[in-house]
């Protein structure tokens, strides 16, 4: 959230529910500044105060805020106000951005012309312009709609690289099936990412909510689901039109039970409202039938859904397998302490493996017939041994890789930006530096080649030297580029070219770092992208570890970035901001 300090468009007409399209100099992040009647003392941007503000409804002439802090709740009901005035300027200038202001009364005289006093209105919230757009369609200028339109878009695609389909789903659930005040805002994020987000991020998480739905439906007994129809009202159509044509639906398809429900969804004319309801649902049924005091862990692993810490421990799961090494029963057991979401993850990578496993040893599949049965019997049975089909897929990776060079990209089972996350974690935690490359080299793209890696690879440096000063003592500097440079091996096979690179291309990706290519006259400057597609991607990936470890060793103290983010969350999330990484499985 950026300060409130950043943001003084002038404002030249603001009355109660106001919209104003204003100017900001260095930022296009939509805002919403809230003004209302509050104790003496009591500031929204305080921690303890929470705020939501929603539109009453398609076509309602009101909006609600309300406000919880020390105890204390309040509420408004706000009118809706056509808009009134704009700065000059038109869409497209640089800088600009939409300001949805409510404030309490009539400004004086003097605020017309001043800037916004940002303390006096006192918050600003993150997403207000998804929250209120439904409530100000319709009513405001051609060209203002267009704006809003555009920034609501930006804002999905930008949530979408910030939140999984799975934790998007995951909190909306959370949040409803806890009744707080989060809920409605959580809702409306899956509504967005689902009408707006890219078009991966959509399918999966419609994937994700349609599962989800089944298994709710699934679990629900017929008192939960009268309970929960007795207490659905009158005007939520999409809920009791979902309560009454899902249960047949999914009994009448058997296997096909998350397609049936899809087709059940998409039927609906308002897919807004149908989405609403449906995550309201899951959350409806599993209070009905599990009670309402499950811990959130509980309650996803009961719903066979996941969120961003659960997919980081699967994926955990996936690196010690390909590692083929500790105890088979001690994996088995943390698969069994996921639930369902260990399960089907076990499932997707156990069938993976034995297509690979079968297609290759083809009329010699008597070889591998004992770990064919074993996964033969997790893929049927409803309580399956899960040590005999963990020690199955151990057997069986190995063989499918020196077979036919099948290695472990080939059987994720999660999104690989998380496997990239969960690989780097372990080389943290202690796992050697050729199998954090080997599986980092499985779960790049297929068309990614060493120079292609030099994008992610700056991207990462760039965001440590970020938060380098630009004013240190040249001797300083000198000497720190002497250490970073000593600091990763030489040769033509070795990481010093990678490095000088490294430093003089940092600053061109990001004008926010610092530029030590001044201290780097004297090394030699062998062309970057003929020496990486030499080396390859393991080369590259080798030499880059080596020299991001030099980076977090000399400048990690000054930088504020420790080798922990820096290896276990910038280098995933650069190398997947460049799309370097397999496609979500």
């Amino acid at each position: 959230m950026t300060a409130p300090e950043q943001h003084h468009p002038p404002v030249y007409a603001v009355a109660a529910g106001a919209v104003v399209h204003a100017h900001a100099g260095d930022t296009l992040e939509p805002a919403v500044l809230l003004h209302t009647f509050l104790p003496a003392g009591v500031d929204l941007r305080d921690a303890p105060a929470r705020v939501d503000v929603h539109g009453d409804g398609p076509g309602s002439e009101t909006l609600t805020l309300r406000v919880l802090t020390d105890g204390v709740s309040l509420s408004w009901q706000l009118p809706i106000a056509p808009f009134v005035a704009a700065l000059p300027g038109q869409p497209g200038d640089d800088g600009r951005m939409v300001l949805l202001a409510v404030v309490d009364t009539e400004p004086e005289g003097a605020f017309w012309a001043q800037a916004a006093d940002c303390e006096r209105l006192a918050a600003e919230l993150q997403i207000p312009v998804t929250d209120l757009t439904e409530a100000l369609r319709g009513r405001l200028t051609p060209w203002l709609a267009e704006d809003l339109d555009l920034l609501l878009h930006d804002d999905a695609h930008d949530r979408a690289v910030d939140r999984s389909p799975a934790q998007t789903l995951a909190s909306a659930v959370l949040f409803s099936y806890r009744g707080t005040l989060e809920a409605e805002t959580a809702t409306t994020a899956v509504v967005r990412a689902l009408e707006l987000a890219p078009e991966d991020f959509t399918v999966e998480l419609g994937a994700r909510l349609c599962a989800s739905l089944v298994t709710a439906f699934d679990l629900a007994s017929s008192d939960a689901l009268d309970a929960v129809t007795a207490q659905t009202g009158p005007f939520e159509t999409e809920a009791l039109r979902l309560l009454s044509t899902l249960p047949p639906a999914l009994a009448a398809t058997g296997q096909g039970q998350i397609e049936a429900a899809m087709t059940v969804l998409l039927e609906s004319a308002d897919r807004d409202e149908t989405v609403r309801a449906a995550v309201s649902l899951v959350a409806r049924l599993a209070r009905a039938q599990l009670g309402a005091e499950l811990e959130d862990d509980d309650l996803l692993r009961r719903l066979g859904m996941v969120d961003d810490a659960a997919l980081l421990r699967l994926a955990g799961l996936w690196v010690d397998l390909a590692a083929a090494d500790g105890d088979v029963g001690a994996l088995a057991r943390r698969v069994r302490a996921e639930g369902s979401p260990g399960l089907s993850w076990l499932r997707a990578t156990a069938a993976a493996l034995a297509t690979a496993a079968r297609h290759l040893a083809g009329r010699s599949a008597e070889r591998i017939a004992a770990p064919l049965d074993a996964i033969e019997a997790l893929l049927r049975d409803s309580d399956p041994n899960l040590v005999a089909a963990v020690g199955a897929c151990r057997e069986l990776a190995p063989y499918a890789r020196s077979r036919g060079q099948v290695g472990p990209g080939s059987w994720l089972a999660v999104p690989a930006p998380v496997a990239a996350e969960a690989t780097m974690r372990a080389y943290l935690d202690g796992r050697d530096r050729e199998l954090a490359v080997d599986l980092l080299t499985e779960l790049l793209a297929d068309d990614v080649e060493g120079a292609d890696l030099l994008d992610g690879l700056v991207c990462a440096t760039s965001q440590l030297l970020a938060h380098v000063e630009h004013t240190a003592d040249a001797d300083v500097r000198r000497a720190q580029v002497g250490e970073l440079l000593a600091g990763v091996p030489g040769g033509p096979r070795g990481a010093r070219w990678l490095m000088a690179a490294l430093l003089r291309e940092a600053p061109g990706h990001d004008a926010a770092a610092a530029d030590l290519s001044l201290w780097l006259t004297a090394e030699s400057s062998p062309d970057p992208d003929k020496t990486a597609q030499k080396l390859g991607r393991q080369g590259t990936l080798t030499a880059g570890l080596s020299c991001l470890e030099s980076l977090a060793a000399v400048l990690g103290d000054t930088a504020q970035m420790d080798r922990e983010e820096l290896l276990g969350q910038v280098l995933p999330s650069a190398l997947d901001e460049h799309d370097l990484l397999r496609r979500t499985p």
